[in-house]
C-alpha cells in the first residue's frame, strides 16, 4: 500500500507522529505487515492512549523475545531495557509540551540534561524521563537552559550563563548589577591598597 493510501484521512504532523510511535520509516510503499502496525498505532490513539503510551506499546513487542521453537515462553526473570530512539522521543516530549520542539532545541535540551546523542540513536528509559523533565522545565515551566542544567548537575560555560542571565534581567536589575560590581571592584582595590 502506497502512503498516500495509508495516511489519506490524516493531517500530516498525526501521520508522521504515528508512523514515528510504531518505528515505520517515512516511504513511499508499506508493506501489509507495516500497515497493520500503523492501523492498530492509530486504533491505539483513537482508544485514547497518548503517543508515548502506543510507542511504549511497539517497543514493547520489538523487545519482547518470541517464544522459543520448543513452545517454551522467555523466562521473566531477564529483563530487557525499554529503549527509544531520538525521533520517537523528539515527537512525544513536543505532544506533551504542546508545540513543536526543533532539532536545535532538542539537541540544546539533551545537553541540558547531561545527555548527548548517540550513535546508535537509542536511549535507554532513565534517559528519556530525563530528556521529557528537561522538555517540561524549560518549555513548559519557561526555566533558563542554565536552570535546567544545575538541575540535572550539568556545568554550563560561564559566559554563555552570563549571557541568559543578562537576557532575562530588566534595565533597572542591570543597573544595579553594574552599580553593585563597581562597589565590588572598588572594596577589592582599597582592600590591596591597604595590604
Amino acid at each position: 500500500m502506497n502512503r498516500e493510501q495509508l495516511t489519506a484521512t490524516l493531517d500530516p504532523g498525526v501521520a508522521t507522529a504515528t508512523l514515528s510511535v510504531c518505528e515505520l520509516s517515512d516511504k513511499d510503499e508499506y508493506t501489509e505487515q507495516e500497515c497493520n502496525k500503523f492501523n492498530e498505532a492509530r486504533s491505539l490513539v483513537e482508544q485514547g492512549k497518548t503517543y508515548e503510551e502506543v510507542a511504549v506499546h511497539f517497543q514493547k513487542q520489538r523487545v519482547q523475545p518470541e517464544t522459543s521453537a520448543k513452545g517454551k515462553k522467555p523466562s521473566k526473570d531477564k529483563k530487557t531495557p525499554d529503549v527509544m530512539t531520538f525521533s520517537q522521543m523528539l515527537v512525544i516530549a513536543s505532544e506533551q509540551v504542546g508545540s513543536r520542539i526543533s532539532l536545535i532545541k532538542a539537541g540544546q535540551l539533551l545537553e541540558a540534561c547531561g545527555l548527548c546523542e548517540r550513535e546508535d540513536d537509542t536511549y535507554p528509559e532513565q534517559e528519556v524521563a530525563r530528556f521529557y523533565e528537561a522538555c517540561e522545565m524549560h518549555l513548559r515551566l519557561g526555566k533558563p537552559l542554565v536552570e535546567v542544567a544545575a538541575h540535572f548537575d550539568v556545568p554550563v560555560d560561564s559566559h554563555a550563563e552570563v549571557l541568559e542571565l543578562l537576557e532575562q534581567m530588566s534595565g533597572n536589575q542591570i543597573e544595579e548589577l553594574k552599580a553593585s560590581l563597581i562597589q565590588a571592584k572598588q572594596q577589592q582595590n582599597q582592600q590591596f591598597i591597604e595590604a
